[in-house]
């Protein structure tokens, strides 16, 4: 990803080669710009609106529900084995599809994200509340993205 904040050296075999790269960075660094505006990295997320970290239970296949811990922020969903374990799955929101778990008989809560590339991740907790708020800042930072992102290629 390139930032605007960072130095970058680049080694071109032409003048006209060095060019387009140029532009190409200087365009990145525009639209990196409207999106920090747009899902407001800037002042959104460092206010904790929009920011949350916490743990959650992942549905993993036969092993059934393990305790991960959850990080949303910029639009991504990182998911960690444990507070202090190494990241597991960085899942970006745009085009994801959230929906809310449907359980028997409400002993769990929860939602499930199917990503773009149709892997599905279905995330629960015993408490409907923490369930909820979690499912609704998911919902509303791939909202945000979604929006950056459309209107910059508006």
């Amino acid at each position: 990803m390139i930032l605007p904040e960072r130095e970058y050296e680049l080694e071109a075999s032409s003048t006209e080669e060095r060019t387009k790269w140029v532009e190409g960075i200087i365009h990145a660094i525009e639209i990196y710009k409207k999106i920090e505006h747009y899902i407001g990295v800037e002042t959104g997320f460092d206010d904790n609106t929009m920011r949350k970290e916490g743990p959650m239970d992942l549905k993993m296949g036969i092993f059934g529900w393990v305790e991960h811990h959850l990080i949303l922020v910029d639009g991504m969903l990182l998911i960690y084995f444990g507070k202090a374990g190494p990241r597991l799955y960085k899942l970006p929101l745009y085009g994801a599809v959230v929906a809310p778990l449907t359980t028997g008989k409400g002993v769990r809560f929860g939602f499930s994200i199917k990503a773009e590339d149709r892997s599905e991740f279905v995330f629960s907790s015993l408490s409907e509340e923490v369930a909820t708020e979690w499912m609704d800042l998911v919902q509303k930072q791939k909202t945000n993205i979604e929006s950056a992102l459309s209107s910059i290629t508006a």
